[in-house]
């Protein structure tokens, strides 16, 4: 993507290749190198053409997969379309609809399903009292 001088980021150089961090410093560390596995480490000009060596193939994977568009248009595409659209205005026909009619609904009819007998709870009799009386 870009043969610039100077340092580079691991972060940047990982989206750059369309490979992970981890991929980069354990190729590196093979070839020699110290670095560590943080976004913001700089790589130098001669680690970025080893990179460049040794990953060119992925590279291009990755050139070739940002000329695929799935599920999105791209920015020519969708000025082209709006540019289309004010050339020839789009004119519609209106016609006339028919107000939705609504069926009648039927009445519910109703059927017992069972006749519910209420019976009074049943008085007991009072408890006999008997008086006991005191001669005197």
């Amino acid at each position: 993507m870009s043969d610039t001088i100077g340092t580079i980021s691991l972060g940047k150089a990982a989206k750059e290749f369309n490979i992970s961090r981890d991929t980069i410093v354990e190729f590196l560390s093979r070839k020699g190198h110290k670095v560590e596995n943080s976004l913001n480490t700089k790589l130098t000009e001669e680690m970025h053409v080893l990179l460049l060596q040794e990953f060119k193939q992925d590279l291009k994977v990755r050139q070739q997969a940002e000329q695929i568009t799935i599920g999105r248009i791209k920015t020519e595409a969708r000025e082209a379309a709006a540019a289309q659209a004010a050339a020839a205005p789009i004119v519609k026909k209106e016609e006339p609809r028919e107000a939705p009619v609504a069926a009648p609904k039927p009445e519910p009819i109703l059927e017992p399903v069972a006749e519910i007998v209420v019976t009074p709870p049943k008085e007991e009799p009072a408890p006999k009292v008997h008086e006991v009386v005191n001669p005197v």
